[in-house]
């Protein structure tokens, strides 16, 4: 089924989610909804603009690599996507159907971005993950020795104040030798 964007298609309160997938895996999406909808259909949807695609509702758990389920006390979905492909990628919603078959309407409530990378991404987001670990140690580094030079500054004299002897000894009592 596809929907076209009419006045009576509501967009309540879209929450986006990024999701990101690698082609052959499963990949889970879920969605927790509003208490109100505990008792309606909820149904995930596919947008391909301006159609919205009905993917997999609660009254099917199966349709293909795309499998449903439904936590109705902690009042979550989810959607399973097994062998994930690149084609998977896109802009999902999850929503319920309100009212009856004659006269019904749809509430999305979360938005999900589905990103499908091959594995040259994957080595890509491998690498981006190495450097921002490299740039941590390397800002943890940089405090420490940002700590030592203030620690140093705090603690040591200026050199004009290294040199003169302290109340009471004479520069011979500090070198060791006495008159």
């Amino acid at each position: 089924k596809a929907l076209l964007w009419y006045p009576w298609w509501l967009l309540w309160c879209c929450l986006a989610v990024t999701v990101i997938g690698y082609p052959g895996e499963t990949v889970t999406i879920s969605c927790s909804y509003p208490e109100e909808f505990q008792t309606n259909t909820k149904i995930f949807y596919k947008q391909s603009s301006p159609y919205f695609f009905e993917v997999i509702s609660t009254t099917e758990s199966q349709k293909g690599r795309f499998s449903i389920s439904e936590d109705r006390r902690s009042r979550v979905i989810s959607v399973r996507i097994s062998d994930v492909r690149e084609d998977d990628g896109g802009v999902y919603y999850c929503g319920v159907r309100i009212g009856g078959n004659e006269v019904s309407y749809h509430l999305l409530y979360t938005e999900i971005h589905l990103q499908v990378s091959g594995e040259k991404h994957k080595l890509l987001l491998q690498i981006m993950k190495l450097c921002c670990i490299c740039v941590r140690v390397s800002l943890c580094k940089g405090i420490c020795v940002l700590v030592f030079f203030l620690f140093g500054y705090c603690c040591i004299p200026p050199k004009s104040e290294r040199n003169r002897p302290l109340k009471g000894m004479t520069t011979s009592t500090l070198i060791g030798k006495h008159d």
